[in-house]
């Protein structure tokens, strides 16, 4: 197979390839759309940012479909999401015999 014959070969199957950025925008607007309609809709009605982190991230959203539903950045929700887990004690160094 010659040099020119496998480009063309590759350039046919990247042709073919159908471009999806308009279908993968259309399918993130649905999902914020029941994201905000889960949160409308859910029975304790979460109040603050981080109840509505909790519960957005309970039905499996990941941090930027968080923030993008509620109108603030990814590093918000991952602050909001950390203020609701107990710290664990640090584990103290253990020194050499003296």
């Amino acid at each position: 197979m010659t040099a020119q014959r496998k480009k063309a070969e590759i350039e046919t199957l990247v042709s073919s390839v159908p471009d999806l950025t308009h279908l993968v925008h259309r399918l993130t607007i649905i999902g914020r759309s029941l994201g905000a309609l889960a949160l409308r809709f859910a029975p304790s009605r979460p109040k603050t940012v981080g109840d509505r982190s909790r519960f957005l991230k309970s039905l499996g959203f990941s941090y930027n479909e968080i923030a993008g539903i509620l109108g603030t950045t990814p590093k918000t929700v991952s602050v909001r999401l950390a203020e609701g887990h107990p710290r664990r004690p640090r584990k103290k160094k253990a020194r050499g015999k003296d």
